[in-house]
């Protein structure tokens, strides 16, 4: 069963991001709404990663699951909620987190200093999509729209620096 081998739930949930990654148009529609319900009983049967794959699968553009067709507000209140509940386990759900508050996204109010403390700890956990968000802050921030080769090289150098710091403010670190 699924529950005794954790790396059986591990492996349909891979399944289930590859039917994400795929398809075009009503097939597409059709592909996500089963992943849904794929992710959504895999939550039922206790997987966290699962909560990170639902929050990320309704954040994504183009997809809304029927329940929340006229609730918007409701919807971004649920992917933020999963989100908190799997920041602890999943390093990426920190930094969609911290995407979130960066950006002013999903209903939540922008801020970018308590976005980046939770991209810088989703980095100190070794999360990919968070080196990708603070690279994607840092070469915001230039003042040449056009991005050199030197300028990705210092970002990177900038990444490898942050992973490097010690955390040490509980003000600004999220739980």
């Amino acid at each position: 069963s699924e529950e005794k081998n954790p790396a059986a739930k591990r492996a349909r949930i891979v399944t289930a991001d590859e039917i994400i990654a795929g398809g075009a148009g009503l097939e597409k529609i059709k592909e996500l709404k089963a992943a849904y319900a794929f992710y959504q009983q895999a939550i039922k049967g206790g997987s966290v990663e699962a909560m990170y794959h639902v929050a990320a699968l309704i954040l994504s553009k183009g997809f809304v699951p029927d329940e929340y067709v006229r609730d918007e507000e409701g919807l971004n209140a649920y992917a933020v909620n999963l989100l908190h509940l799997s920041k602890r386990i999943v390093p990426d759900a920190r930094a969609l987190l911290g995407e979130l508050y960066y950006y002013g996204r999903a209903g939540l109010v922008e801020d970018q200093p308590y976005g980046m403390a939770y991209i810088k700890k989703a980095l100190d956990q070794g999360s990919l999509e968070a080196e990708r968000l603070f690279a994607t802050t840092q070469l915001e921030a230039l003042p040449d729209e056009t991005f050199r080769d030197e300028d990705i090289s210092a970002a990177a150098k900038t990444v490898a620096e942050v992973r490097s710091e010690e955390h040490t403010s509980e003000l600004q670190s999220p739980d």
